[in-house]
């Protein structure tokens, strides 16, 4: 069993039950024990009986004892409402029938306790009226008071409760729903309704309450545990649920309906949670789940794909990604450029099959809205390469880049240790570090496709054109502050850092600052301190000096 499902069960043991208490006689929690107020043992999934008085509830096990219980709890007030009935909505097509299951379990008190609780009553002293030493016992019976309460809280303290299984309840409907009916060994109430939607769908609503009422709401003995209700598909299939025909007012919110409009739920859950299992396309179940949990997938960033008549298409090119060739020279001229003309196509194959899904009457402006910024995105790293392929003072800024980007990441992984035999991880004791000369292009590190994108997307960028800083990475960042250099070198030969704003000598200090390389402004720099990229050694002296 996973780790997650380990704490899964453990907080539904805890929160829902059973699982809280000691096992019974059976040696399972089935028919688990718990020890003192049953009101505190769990929190989620119960049903309450209805209170026959308006009072207040004030909580507590006893009726006739809350007062007393409840004045050593502060938390006794934190459920003023309590809930006695949940239920569930579920849309199902005409002629269908759906089986409804039902599902219990009470705690009763065990003699052992009743009998403790009653013999810690009968302990009190009483006075009789009229007596010689009636003054005298007036004071004895209010100094004995505090004691009197604690010991009859101390008796519930004690009070141990075993749990029982109720009955399941097993119910058949169709379309016309069912009237209400007794369930659960009489303790609760079955009410299925239905309404007919415009579409001749049917709506069924689902509906538990516990019919037992009490003095007070909290009475432990009449409160159903662990209650849960399962519809099951017998003929026919349980249908997304209905969606409202509203059209969100911000273009933000349209768009998100556009792409998460498919992702509807089948059932919606009143007073509880809902779950359902979805197996090729159709929903078998239905069910209430108190304590709702999701698995959140890992993002997946580096998998591009078309489908294309029901059938998947990834793009072939994947050593494209690869940073050490771009990085190197050994992948540039018209071989990059047609490698990267064959990732835009694609891009286009995927732009038209989403003009092919089907949208909703009212959201068809906003999907074509959102086309078109992917046209424009298409049509603009188009451009990119384009100048990559005809200026080649942008060609080599884009390797350089790239590079510096490579040699980023080789320290990056170095500094923490990623990839060591020895499993050892930074910062690291003083000779544990690995100095040796790093080799570069031996680094298999792998651009994810968006951040290649973007390099094509700041290529046709104009070098006057201020940059936003907030939406841009570390690698487009370099990538502008070397091309802008580059094309102004012409008017400014003797000075490197003549082309570059202030906005990007700033951005940059920024950078080579986490990064930890020194860059003084000293110029072009002489050909006697030329820098081996691929052993990282310095010929003059320091290997971070540029």
């Amino acid at each position: 069993m996973l780790g997650r499902d380990k704490i899964l069960e453990e907080v539904r043991a805890r929160l829902i039950g059973p699982g809280l208490g000691e096992p019974g006689p059976s040696g399972t929690h089935a028919d688990e024990i718990i020890d003192g107020r049953m009101s505190l043992a769990y929190m989620m999934g119960m049903l309450f009986p209805r209170a026959e008085k308006t009072a207040p509830d004030l909580g507590g096990d006893e009726a006739e004892d809350a007062s007393d219980e409840d004045a050593e709890d502060p938390l006794s007030m934190s459920n003023a409402m309590l809930p006695s009935a949940m239920g569930m909505s579920l849309c199902v097509a005409r002629g269908s029938r759906i089986r409804i299951k039902v599902e219990a379990a009470v705690y009763s008190p065990l003699e052992e306790g009743e009998e403790a609780s009653r013999e810690s009553r009968e302990n009190v002293p009483v006075v009789e009226p009229g007596s010689r030493e009636n003054a005298q016992a007036a004071d004895v019976a209010v100094e004995t008071l505090p004691e009197e309460t604690s010991e009859r809280s101390q008796g519930r303290r004690n009070q141990r409760w075993q749990r029982r299984k109720l009955e399941p309840s097993v119910h058949e409907v169709g379309a016309a729903g069912l009237e209400p009916a007794a369930i659960l060994e009489q303790r609760a109430i079955l009410e299925v309704l239905s309404r007919t939607l415009p579409d001749d769908d049917v709506l069924l609503t689902i509906s538990v309450s516990n019919s037992g009422e009490a003095k007070h709401a909290r009475s432990s003995e009449q409160t159903l545990y662990q209650v849960s209700i399962l519809a099951e598909a017998v003929e026919g299939q349980v249908l997304k649920y209905p969606a409202a025909r509203y059209v969100p007012p911000t273009d933000e919110e349209r768009e998100l309906r556009v792409i998460y409009g498919e992702q509807r739920p089948y059932a919606v859950g009143h007073g509880v949670a809902t779950d359902w299992k979805v197996d090729d396309g159709r929903c078998p179940w239905v069910k209430t789940e108190a304590l709702p949990t999701a698995h959140v997938w890992r993002p997946v960033f580096d998998n591009l794909s078309v489908s294309k008549d029901g059938v998947q298409h990834t793009f072939p090119d994947e050593e494209l990604f690869r940073v050490a060739p771009l990085a190197s020279g050994e992948l540039s001229g018209d071989e990059l450029t047609t490698r990267l003309t064959g990732l835009v196509d694609f891009y286009d194959e995927w732009i038209a099959s989403q003009a092919e899904i089907s949208i909703d009457g009212e959201l068809a402006s906003d999907a074509e809205r959102m086309l078109r910024r992917c046209r424009r995105s298409a049509e603009r790293m188009r451009q990119g390469i384009e100048i990559l392929r005809g200026d080649q003072d942008a060609a080599r800024c884009f390797m350089l880049a790239n590079r510096a980007m490579l040699m980023a990441m080789s320290h990056s992984a170095r500094a923490s240790g990623r990839g060591r035999k020895d499993g050892l991880q930074g910062p690291f004791a003083l000779g544990k570090a690995d100095t040796d000369a790093i080799d570069y292009f031996q680094n298999t590190a792998k651009w994810r496709p968006f951040q290649l994108a973007f390099f094509l997307l700041v290529l046709p960028s104009s070098p006057e054109r201020n940059y936003p800083t907030g939406t841009s990475s570390m690698s487009s960042g370099l990538l502008r502050a070397a091309v802008r250099p580059r094309r102004t070198s012409s008017s400014r030969p003797s000075s490197f850092s003549g082309g570059v704003s202030s906005r990007e000598r700033q951005a940059g200090d920024r950078r080579n600052q986490s990064l930890h390389v020194p860059v003084p402004d000293r110029g072009p720099v002489p050909a006697h301190r030329r820098h081996d990229l691929r052993h990282g050694n310095d010929q003059a002296g320091s290997s971070h000096e540029w």
